[in-house]
């Protein structure tokens, strides 16, 4: 049996008995608010892509654009930024080019955004340019237990919860 002074020395990732909820992955695997840094109306991008995806999935959670050119998305209120959403956001998806991402995962940093998918491409895979831009994700995510699913992946899809955080064409049987 642990005691008090043991468990406190336990790894917090080897927790799972415990399960100290300081930083979950709830954020990612059952998000209650969303929002799509990228968002757009322009055909054939990723970042439409996921924003519809989000809407057409029946995930039952709140979804915001985020696009500081845009007044909306698809017909739908668009945020010039994370800190302007009007309720705590749960995860952010990322879908904008690779230079501007560090500076957006400090901005969801400094708004409490608990977890982030970076869809972006062009980090590491590019080299060492790509592989310092990933060095200041992670600097910048550390500092607040941030937790992310990426750079350069498809997204996220619990289809159990209608959640397609994904630009796959469609969403996968629950």
């Amino acid at each position: 049996m642990n005691t008090s002074s043991e468990s406190s020395r336990i790894e917090s990732a080897h927790d799972i008995l415990r399960a100290r909820q300081q930083y979950p992955l709830n954020s990612i695997l059952a998000p209650k608010v969303v929002a799509v840094i990228g968002a757009t109306e322009n055909a054939n991008t990723v970042g439409r892509t996921v924003f519809q995806n989000l809407g057409r999935g029946g995930f039952e959670g709140v979804v915001y654009p985020v696009n500081p050119k845009r007044s909306s998305v698809l017909c739908v209120k668009a945020y010039p930024n994370i800190k302007s959403i009007p309720e705590k956001v749960d995860l952010a998806v990322i879908c904008t080019p690779a230079k501007v991402v560090p500076g957006l995962i400090r901005e969801c940093a400094e708004a409490g955004v608990p977890g982030v998918v970076i869809i972006s491409a062009g980090f590491k895979e590019i080299g060492a340019e790509g592989v310092k831009m990933e060095q200041q994700i992670l600097a910048e995510a550390r500092k607040t237990g941030m937790r992310i699913v990426g750079p350069n992946c498809l997204g996220v899809m619990i289809p159990k919860l209608g959640l397609n955080a994904t630009f796959a064409t469609t969403i996968a049987k629950p």
